[in-house]
Order: C-alpha cells, then structure tokens, then sequence
C-alpha cells in the first residue's frame, strides 16, 4: 500500500474480511470517532493494527493545518464510508453505534519555533542615504519662480506634445531671463535638464521602483546590487536551473551583466510615507478605535461596509508567528503578553486588500502579465481605488502565468514590508514611524492583510500559494512553507 495510508481497525473496519482496511489518518481518525475499536480478549492482529495507528515506530506524521479531532457533540461529519460489501456490515451497523464517551484526547503538538521570513532585500534597502529620493521634494526648498519654471516645462513636455529637448530649451530660456533679471538664486543651484527637474518636483517615478532581476525559472529576486556581487549566473536556489544574466563587454571595455528577467517593485512602506504626506489623506483614514465589534452577530442589524464584519475587528499586531513538530501553526503575542494588540486600537492601523490579475497585452501572440496592487478600505468606500490611493507594488513578468514557486518569490519583497507594518521594524511593537500632513510628531502606522480579491483562477494560485507563507494571507507575510488556509481570511 501507499505510505500515506495505514491500516485502520476501528469496529466497522474490523468486520471486513482482512480484518482491517488501509485509510488515510485524517479518515482513521474519523473512524474512531465514529465507530471506535472494541477491545476484545484475543490478542490477534487486529488489535495490534489498532494500536499501531498511533505508536507506529518511523511512520512520519503528516503536517496538518488542525491537528484536534472533533468532539461527540459535534454533529456527523459530511463524511460517507463505503467499505466493500461482504454481507454484514448492513446488519450490524446499529449494533456498532459510537458510545459519546468514547472520544480521544485530542494530538497536541509540541516544540514550536518561529518561523524564518523570506531571505529577500526590500525595494530601495540598497541604495545609500544620501540617494535616496527625499520625501519632500527639493524643488520646495526653491524659489518659487524656479519652481514655476520647472512645472511650465514638465507640462510642455507632458501635455503639449514638446520633446525632451524642447522642454529642456524652454526651461533655460525661463531661468535666462531670471538670471538677466537678477534674481536667478545661486543655491541651491537650479537644474537645466527636464528629467532633473522632474526629480527636483518628486514626479520621476523611476527613482522610487527597483528592477529585480529574477530566475528565468523560479523568479527568485535579486537586487542590483546583489546582481553584481553574484559569483555566476547560476540561480542560488536548490535544485533551480535558471540563470540570471549575460555578460558582454562594453565599448569601454568594462564587463556588463544584463538581467535575463526583472521585475518591477516599489517600497509599500514608501508609498504610504508619501501618501500620508498630502493634505487631507490622513484625515480621511477611518478611527475604528471607538467602534463596537461583533455587531454583525445581531440579525437585526444591517451591514453598511467592511468595517462592519467580524474579521476587521479581529486583525492583530504585534505577534509571532510559530510552527510545531507536526506542523501546527499558531501565532502567539511579543513579550509574552496574554492577548495581542488587535489593529484596531490604532490610531493609523490600515486594513489593506491584495489585488491581482493577468490580462494579454500583445495582439499578435499571446503574453500574460498582471499588477500586484493595493488598496487602503480604511479610506472611504468611493476613494478606496483611485488611482491616486492605490499602491502598485509590482508588475509581473510574462509570457506566462507565474506557476506556485514563481508567485511565491513575486511576493516576498511587499510581504516583508507588511510583517513590519504589522509587528514593528525589528519588532520594536511601536509600529513604522511615519510623518503625517498637519501633525507635529510622526505617527505609528500599522497594516495588515485583510482580504484577496481576484478572479477564480488567481484564487486558486493563492490558495496553493499560501501553504508557503510564514503567515496567513491576511497578515501579508510570505514565503515559508507554512500557512493558513485561505479559508481562515
């Protein structure tokens, strides 16, 4: 037989004429409960098959999500067994009806450990301070008619059809005629290019997105600068025979890699950091620290939104994830605190959607790509998905749909970056620190997955995928072996 099943010899299974059947454990286990095994005075085989369901020497137990059996109270499970029909089990199947205080003690699992995140490097983790794009933007420490000058080419170049040399002529010919004028400030010195002035403005958005290089086989991702480090082109994963770039020799005779595969990626935390600097978005963040929870489980009262259902109420922060030796996950608080933070109790404690989908973009030949987006339901429900409040953490690569491996490493990067939104960076239980359009002090902001939203067959890559993540989909933290179902979201 198969090293999955095991021989069962619960009372019904023991009328069979081998005197036992092989089933699988979780089915064993219904059995038992079901028809549990009569002890009889005979020391014959069967009973040593009984015992042997749970004391079998070097029989691996399998990892499950939930490792209690259910009660007697519990009603008959949608569970129907069929054993081959010998001409007895009919008659006897009253005579061995389950006596209800026959049920076993449940399997607990033991020596439980946190779970590792995913070995990947944020997006903008590897450029230097001083190059990273600043979060207000330079072009507000000058003069107002650089400024102006600055917007008058963009414009011309965004919306009036003008070159780039174009614009770039017409924002010289606007700072000339400040410096014949005498007003032409020396520092800090104004910029002449219109790609550096639409640095200066905070509008270029190649510098907040990082281009992976990826596997051509699994997708790991790595980093520019990993890239040029790498010893070779070999990916590093176990048993991947993907390669990651070519190397050719430029005109000045330097050795240059070039990615096989990238992807796109933008920092969720960064985002959020610019987000929460325009004026009015924080105020439109909704406070659910005063609500009531579990209204929904009174039949008279009507739901109005998201934030009326149970699961809002029942996100948490500030907790570690942990996984037993037979597999059995559970989250525990920091500290050792006897309840965990619920998100709620937060002032900015965001409940995020995960959006995702494919769609063709070529007409002659077929090539799938998608986003990875997000969207924010603490804003109001017609603000939620404007274009402007959504975050667009990644583009997906083509020419075909990711498989389970490949999705995977696709949501390492924005996955690491909600388990800090969700616990604090490097646990510190206070939340990132983000400044906030109107506030003094920077403000504690919080996240958390709270739903998936695709259509059925991104569903069903999810729901695969999530067996992989060292957190279950609505705590946004992926890329372990271990998770919830989906079901739990």
């Amino acid at each position: 037989m198969s090293d999955l099943c095991f021989k069962c010899s619960c009372a019904r299974c023991s009328q069979h004429p081998d005197g036992s059947t092989y089933q699988t454990r979780q089915v064993i286990s219904k059995h038992m409960k079901k028809w549990p095994h009569v002890p009889q005075t005979s020391k014959s085989g069967v009973d040593e098959a009984a015992r042997s369901i749970s004391t079998a020497p070097g029989q691996a137990v399998p990892r499950v999500r939930d490792l209690n059996l259910p009660t007697n109270e519990d009603q008959h499970d949608n569970f129907d067994f069929d054993p081959p029909d010998d001409g007895h089990h009919a008659d006897e199947e009253h005579a061995l009806a389950p006596a209800h205080n026959a049920a076993q003690p449940p399997i607990r699992d033991f020596n439980f450990r946190p779970v590792v995140l995913p070995d990947v490097r944020v997006p903008g983790s590897d450029q230097d301070q001083e190059d990273r794009p600043f979060l207000v933007p330079r072009a507000f420490q000058e003069c107002p008619g650089v400024r102006l000058a600055y917007l008058n080419a963009v414009v011309g170049n965004v919306f009036g059809n003008h070159t780039v040399q174009a614009a770039t002529d017409s924002l010289n010919n606007q700072l000339n005629c400040m410096l014949v004028e005498g007003v032409l400030p020396e520092h800090p010195r104004p910029v002449r290019h219109l790609l550096s002035a639409k640095r200066r403005l905070g509008i270029d958005p190649d510098q907040w997105i990082t281009q992976y290089a990826i596997c051509s086989e699994c997708w790991k991702h790595y980093t520019p600068v990993q890239l040029r480090e790498l010893p070779s082109p070999s990916c590093t994963i176990r048993d991947c025979s993907g390669l990651l770039y070519d190397e050719r020799v430029d005109v000045k005779g330097k050795l240059v890699r070039t990615a096989k595969k990238i992807m796109p990626h933008i920092s969720l935390i960064g985002s959020l950091r610019r987000m929460f600097m325009r004026p009015g978005f924080a105020k439109s963040i909704r406070d659910s620290r005063h609500d009531q929870p579990r209204r929904n489980d009174d039949e008279d009262f009507v739901m109005t939104d998201m934030h009326d259902g149970t699961l809002w109420h029942e996100l948490e922060t500030n907790t570690i994830r942990e996984i037993g030796e037979l597999g059995t996950i559970r989250d525990r608080p920091q500290d050792n605190r006897p309840i965990a933070t619920k998100i709620t109790e937060h002032r900015y404690g965001l409940h995020l959607t995960l959006n995702i989908d494919w769609m063709g973009i070529l007409n002659n030949r077929p090539h799938s790509t998608g986003p990875i987006y997000y969207a924010i339901n603490d804003l109001p429900r017609d603000q939620r998905y404007l274009q402007v409040n959504v975050i667009c953490a990644a583009i997906m690569p083509g020419p075909k749909e990711p498989n389970v491996q490949q999705i995977n490493h696709c949501l390492e990067p924005s996955s690491c970056e909600l388990m800090e939104l969700k616990n604090g960076i490097f646990c510190c239980m206070l939340g990132v620190k983000m400044d906030v359009h109107g506030e003094d002090e920077p403000a504690n902001i919080f996240a958390d997955n709270e739903i998936l939203d695709c259509n059925m067959p991104a569903s069903h890559k999810f729901s695969s995928f999530t067996r992989f993540c060292p957190a279950r989909i609505s705590s946004g933290s992926f890329g372990s072996p271990h998770a919830r179902p989906l079901s739990r979201m």
